[in-house]
């Protein structure tokens, strides 16, 4: 179902899926079946084309020019295969994979023209994780690889670079795919990252200690400059489940709430829903759509220039 901006009903497609994933890109939405094979785009409410692929769904994702799919590999010898799609649905190159699984794949245009593949190593006795960087023609130009962790994704930042986001580090690396800083977590997991005003990273760190010692969980959300000095910092008595940012707004996800905050760690609002937050996805700076218990509640975030910061870096 695809609602208008008031929670009226602007369209209806039905579709028998396993597992449902849905992902936007402006105005066009990516439909597929995750462990199935059906995929599909629409656009304004409208069906623009819909496959069946011949493998089995993994991970799906859209850009300005790409839709990218790992599906289960049929090939003999091969764990799972890569797939590039313009935007009209037809295949234009894809690669299998043999050496590990890849988990999801995306194209962010404000980093260089190549796909970012998370996947997991499993060759050995510990799972450990990987990125790998592939140009549209399946060619590999470079990969990163964890340190006893594994890769939940990347955001990208200004001056083309993108920051890896791992369980116990953050890595902002360049064009050229060179790190520009690395932060290691010591007593800490990273739950969830995401970027304001393309610049600041926010970033959650779980105490383990604490969790440990104390049987409580203690979670601390911290703002960083894009040197990795901290800018601010945000504690909470949860644990962080996801962060999602509009321009200068963070939306913080802890149980049944969410916090919006600013670049200087300032709580701006906050909402408390009835059962716990499955996502929160900000349409604007001050418009937020809060998912939880099967239902959808828009908020109207309440926000100030002052502490937007609007006078000062």
């Amino acid at each position: 179902k695809v609602y208008d901006p008031e929670g009226r009903e602007k369209a209806y497609i039905p579709v028998n899926l396993k597992k449902p994933f849905v992902q936007s890109c402006h105005n066009d939405v990516l439909i597929a079946d995750i462990e199935g094979r059906y995929l599909a785009l629409m656009n304004d409410g409208k069906l623009l084309w819909e496959k069946t692929t011949d493998e089995d769904i993994v991970n799906a994702s859209i850009s300005a020019d790409w839709i990218l799919l790992i599906t289960q590999s049929s090939e003999s010898g091969y764990k799972r295969t890569i797939r590039a799609l313009s935007r009209d649905g037809q295949e234009v190159s894809l690669r299998n994979v043999s050496n590990y699984y890849p988990v999801s794949a995306f194209q962010y245009p404000e980093f260089n023209n190549s796909f970012v593949v998370s996947g997991i190593d499993a060759s050995s006795l510990e799972a450990n994780g990987l990125f790998e960087f592939l140009s549209p023609a399946m060619d590999q130009l470079a990969s990163i690889r964890g340190d006893k962790e594994v890769f939940s994704g990347g955001v990208p930042l200004k001056k083309e670079r993108l920051l890896l986001v791992g369980e116990k580090s953050v890595i902002l690396i360049d064009k050229t795919f060179q790190p520009v800083w690395e932060k290691k977590m010591t007593d800490s997991t990273v739950t969830a990252a995401d970027i304001l005003e393309e610049r600041y990273p926010v970033i959650a760190e779980l105490h383990n200690s604490i969790l440990l010692r104390e049987n409580r969980h203690e979670t601390t959300v911290r703002i960083l400059n894009d040197d990795s000095s901290q800018r601010a910092e945000l504690v909470m008595d949860d644990i962080v489940t996801g962060i999602s940012s509009n321009g200068r707004t963070a939306a913080v996800i802890a149980g049944t709430e969410v916090f919006f905050i600013n670049r200087d760690g300032k709580t701006m609002d906050s909402f408390t829903a009835k059962s716990e937050i499955d996502g929160v996805y900000l349409a604007k700076e001050n418009l937020a759509y809060v998912i939880s218990g099967g239902g959808i509640t828009r908020i109207h975030v309440k926000v100030s220039k002052s502490l937007f910061g609007l006078f000062g870096n």
